[in-house]
């Protein structure tokens, strides 16, 4: 969460000096951004004192034996896989992807900001050991980064309904992607995609089924998966990298 302050960071920039003066400015007032964090950590305050009370520490590790894999970022896994993949499982996202274009054109400031704060955040998250992260719907650890991909979202959205072309296809695509991400919701929902271990064959073999899904289509879905090792995943850079 905290590499959305690289937004706050980014924008309004547009040159090196413009950087420069920034990142200047925040030296120089740094104790007002001290004062800011204090909201923060009163946030976490209740947390901790429930750690504190009920197992009698004031931090309680809950990732112990999980680790990030700073130099095997897998990004791509992260956007595509059938697994978790964040726009095969969320596919309107991929409009705020789109979106980055007219971001440059049209509202410049928040280009940088945006962009740097999407970059930074995809990274982290590709590196992660459990990069699926569990056995939510989807790629979760993204969803956050919904509010922020907004702006590019509408800025590929406006730029698409402003061609006449453009407003055809958007009005084809925007029920499509919805209604796709509510099949698959309820496709979850119901055990038809299963929570961690969707494989590309499984993917397709219960594509469209909804519950209850048929014995045949189960057990043909059953055949594909591909159950992960969590605990392998943390220790093993080369079973991490075969994950798909």
């Amino acid at each position: 969460n905290l590499v959305v302050g690289l937004v706050v960071v980014g924008w309004g920039l547009s040159s090196k000096a413009d950087l420069s003066e920034r990142l200047a400015h925040i030296g120089k007032f740094w104790w007002h951004f001290a004062l800011a964090s204090i909201p923060f950590f009163l946030g976490w305050l209740p947390q901790l004192l429930y750690f504190k009370l009920v197992h009698g520490s004031w931090w309680i590790h809950a990732y112990a034996g999980e680790r990030f894999f700073w130099d095997q970022p897998l990004v791509g896994r992260i956007l595509f896989s059938y697994r978790k993949g964040w726009l095969v499982y969320t596919p309107l996202m991929s409009l705020a992807l789109i979106g980055f274009v007219p971001l440059w054109r049209k509202v410049r400031p928040a280009f940088w900001g945006i962009l740097l704060f999407f970059l930074v955040n995809l990274y982290v998250v590709s590196c992660w050991g459990n990069w699926w992260y569990g056995g939510s719907y989807g790629m979760r650890v993204l969803i956050e980064s919904s509010a922020i991909l907004s702006f590019p979202l509408a800025a590929s959205i406006s730029a698409i309904v402003h061609h006449r072309l453009g407003s055809y296809l958007f009005t084809a695509l925007f029920p499509l992607f919805i209604g796709l991400s509510l099949l698959q919701t309820h496709q979850y929902s119901h055990g038809i995609i299963h929570h961690d271990a969707m494989t590309k064959k499984a993917y397709w073999a219960v594509f469209g089924h909804l519950h209850p899904a048929g014995k045949k289509v189960m057990d043909r879905r059953e055949k594909y998966l591909d159950r992960p090792d969590y605990t392998a995943a943390n220790k093993d850079r080369e079973y991490r990298g075969k994950m798909r």
